[in-house]
């Protein structure tokens, strides 16, 4: 699109398909690195919103990476495992008769 139209203007600086390329992969990331520059209207239209397209998807995708390295060291710790079964009975049966003794000490 910027080579159409730029090509045949006064002063355009990217004339060729192969300049219109190299142009727009140095400019999508905002680089720039100032060998080319639009120099009609159009052109810089166009170079504004391959700027813009550049920098909106660098965003998006140093977001997605940025999300996804948070969730991955914010993973909240896995609960103790609970003891075994033949284990778990015996200190019920302890709270319970703890729970007797105190209740059978109050008189009622």
């Amino acid at each position: 699109m910027v080579l159409s139209a730029e090509r045949g203007a006064a002063g355009a600086e990217i004339n060729t398909f192969g300049e219109a390329v190299w142009w727009s992969f140095e400019t999508i990331p905002t680089v720039g690195y100032g060998d080319f520059d639009p120099v009609t209207s159009m052109g810089r239209f166009i170079a504004t919103l391959i700027m813009l397209v550049g920098i909106s998807v660098l965003g998006v995708v140093s977001a997605g990476v940025a999300a996804t390295l948070i969730k991955q060291t914010n993973v909240p710790p896995a609960p103790p495992p609970m003891p075994p079964r033949a284990l778990r009975i015996p200190r019920a049966r302890q709270s319970v008769n703890a729970c007797r003794s105190r209740c059978v000490a109050f008189p009622g």
